[in-house]
């Protein structure tokens, strides 16, 4: 025992102090869905930008990532190859081989959810300058910024 409490009695305090709190019936609960802050409003001021990685919801299309990160709040989003588009294209994957209907089809989706395509990977960059270059076109073409590579 030192300083006049030893870690049994320190616990048992602590547990029932905790106890205490969950009876008190004071509203600690969070707040509801509509009156939380959405997104991360300071995070730019600091220089950050707060987004997702489309990954996250590999179950869905693209077009749902992007509408489920508008509604988070989150202004940034990181593409994946393979993702399928959307249910109305289902044949439409996300990549550098998307052909340019489709990229303006994701440009106009990026920009009516006030989203902007940041980064894409987890991408294999090819071994060769031809296919390397078509990742960097496609790249530069979505205005995305960082590829990250295997």
């Amino acid at each position: 025992m030192r300083n006049g409490i030893d870690r049994r009695s320190f616990l048992k305090t602590a547990g029932v102090l905790a106890a205490a709190a969950g009876f008190t019936g004071s509203d600690s609960s969070p707040l509801p869905a509509a009156a939380a802050p959405k997104g991360a409003p300071n995070a730019e001021k600091l220089g950050w930008r707060l987004g997702c990685q489309a990954y996250s919801f590999n179950h869905f299309t693209f077009f749902e990532a992007v509408d489920k990160t508008a509604s988070l709040g989150l202004h940034y989003l990181e593409a994946y190859p393979g993702q399928k588009l959307s249910a109305e294209k289902p044949d439409a994957k996300i990549g550098e081989s998307m052909p340019a209907e489709v990229r303006a089809d994701v440009k106009k989706k990026l920009a009516d959810a006030d989203v902007k395509l940041v980064c894409y990977g987890v991408t294999g960059l090819s071994k060769n300058e031809a296919g390397a270059r078509k990742t960097f076109d496609f790249a530069k073409d979505m205005g995305i910024e960082t590829l990250v590579s295997e």
